[in-house]
């Protein structure tokens, strides 16, 4: 099947879409299952930035599943892969669900402390797109 789907990258993708699918079926364990297989993919390919993908869509399953930890983890992992790829879009993402795990918590002084840096980086995206 790889050779019709244009290889091992592609194959991998395609796991990102089939663990989305499971999610919005409300099959929140099977996309956690498909999300951390995709991720070794990337791992074993070596690409950060759909490593740093995988892991905020595993943060948002462990979200769902309960287990807020696990999910802050997948999180805080992401952040540093997007940022060294220059995903400012991802990293804003990343800063979002961060923000909005605290603040579900009702930790609002650690919601709103990456804040700073995220306001920063949307002001430079939006500036990226005005021009």
């Amino acid at each position: 099947m790889e050779e019709f789907v244009g290889g091992f990258a592609s194959s991998i993708e395609t796991l990102q879409y089939i663990g989305v699918v499971h999610y919005l079926l409300d099959e929140r364990q099977k996309a956690l299952d498909i999300f951390h297989q995709e991720l070794q993919g990337w791992r074993a390919e070596g690409d950060d930035p759909q490593q740093a993908q995988a892991l905020n869509n595993s943060g948002v399953a462990y979200i769902a599943l309960g287990l807020e930890q696990k999910a802050i983890e997948s999180y805080q992992q992401a952040l540093p892969l997007r940022r060294a790829a220059g995903d400012r879009a991802g990293v804003a993402t990343t800063l979002d669900n961060i923000g909005l795990f605290y603040l579900n918590a009702g930790e609002l002084p650690k919601a709103l402390d990456p804040r700073p840096a995220h306001s920063k980086e949307r002001r430079g995206l939006s500036a990226t797109r005005n021009s």
